[in-house]
């Protein structure tokens, strides 16, 4: 199953995450794979749509990135005192567009200098919730930064 996410993802920490949740979901559903006819061609279906799932996410986030970037359109500027000033208004500006739990998150991360940690265990956020990766499910990104244990509340299938 490995070899097969690599080969439609291109990276093996994502193969990894997608067979990992490949096999959550069928442990959930284990009572019906001895029903079917065929549950091993069933499991590599599953691998495969959540790889694509996987990849559909990164494209939407890349644009969401692009759109937020074109949208904020901060210039390049010599070192005068009064470009400094304008773009430290955009950059204020820019800031305070963002829900106020991301705010207060860049404000302690930034301003306060405090570590991730420090900042969940001040606002009792979860190192991967969505106010520390606002572009939806970044399980790739939580783990390179540490985290070992995701939760997701609230419906979600890995619940």
């Amino acid at each position: 199953m490995r070899r097969v996410a690599v080969q439609i993802l291109h990276d093996d920490d994502l193969a990894n995450d997608a067979v990992q949740e490949s096999f959550v979901r069928l442990w959930r559903i284990r009572w019906r794979l001895g029903l079917m006819k065929d549950p091993q061609g069933f499991s590599m279906r599953t691998l495969r749509n959540y790889c694509i799932d996987m990849l559909r996410r990164n494209k939407q986030r890349q644009k969401m990135m692009e759109a937020a970037a074109s949208e904020v359109q901060i210039q390049q500027y010599d070192d005068d005192p009064h470009d400094t000033e304008l773009r430290y208004r955009q950059v204020e500006q820019a800031i305070a567009s963002l829900p106020k739990q991301q705010q207060t998150i860049i404000e302690m991360k930034y301003v306060k200098q405090l570590t991730i940690h420090d900042i969940a265990q001040q606002t009792g956020l979860a190192l991967g919730s969505d106010a520390f990766f606002p572009f939806g499910d970044n399980i790739e990104r939580a783990r390179k930064s540490g985290v070992c244990y995701v939760a997701e509340p609230g419906g979600s299938i890995r619940d």
